[in-house]
């Protein structure tokens, strides 16, 4: 899936910024909270109903 691609390679972007130290860890969290709010708790879940159904 694109979105997880983006979302593999941008947290090894972040860690690669703040072991730097040019980026705030408060900036990761944000990010971690954002992507399992909304990607895993809407995207992700809509394949899982998807899939239940059809297995009835």
């Amino acid at each position: 899936m694109k979105q997880h691609a983006y979302f593999i390679n941008e947290i090894k972007e972040m860690f690669k910024q703040y072991d730097q130290g040019t980026l705030p860890g408060q900036s990761v969290i944000s990010f971690l909270r954002d992507w399992f709010g909304n990607h895993i708790m809407q995207e992700d879940y809509k394949y899982g109903q998807q899939i239940a159904q059809e297995n009835q």
